[in-house]
């Protein structure tokens, strides 16, 4: 099993490495229920890991697509409800989730 960093920033500037395992397949991306900003954060996480892999990082429809399948439960409703170019789009997507499952006020990364 190998592994891919991908390194975020934060809006206070921290820098965050995230290692993501893969396999021959690519990242494992577990499907996204809705649930918080934890899980939240960890299925974008998750995909653009997955997308990196599969060197389409900057094929936006591409991922958009890869995602769809993955929303499950009560996210799946959410996805359900969203105007078609947000669905087809990774980064009005990606906006989409973040305005969803906001990180918490009190977390100070």
């Amino acid at each position: 099993m190998g592994r891919v960093w991908q390194l975020f920033s934060t809006p206070k500037n921290h820098a965050i490495l995230v290692v993501v395992s893969a396999d021959s397949r690519g990242t494992q991306v577990k499907r996204f229920e809705g649930t918080d900003w934890e899980e939240c954060h960890g299925f974008i996480v998750a995909i653009r890991a997955r997308a990196l892999w599969e060197g389409k990082q900057r094929d936006s429809a591409w991922i958009a697509d890869f995602a769809s399948p993955l929303f499950w439960r009560k996210a799946l409703i959410w996805h359900g409800q969203l105007p078609l170019d947000v669905r087809q789009d990774w980064i009005k997507l990606e906006a989409a989730l973040f305005n969803q499952w906001p990180l918490p006020v009190d977390d100070d990364m």
